[in-house]
């Protein structure tokens, strides 16, 4: 059973299209948030390639805003 502090205060994506951060409504939020995720569809492939590339300690890098 969940618990309300089983809950996350702010969900993160990262919206390339905007290069930025919205939540799980796609709203746009002032900043990162931790846990973040990216906020678009993926094909199995790019999902294989993510968890090999993490499987073998090549940890992909946050992504940034552009200035």
């Amino acid at each position: 059973m969940l618990k309300s502090t089983d809950l996350l205060a702010q969900h993160c994506f990262f919206d390339p299209a905007r290069s930025g951060y919205v939540d799980e409504n796609d709203k746009v939020i002032p900043e990162r948030t931790e846990p973040c995720g990216v906020f678009a569809l993926a094909n199995f492939v790019l999902f294989e390639s993510q968890v090999d590339d993490a499987l073998a300690g090549r940890l992909a890098p946050a992504p940034s805003l552009k200035a």
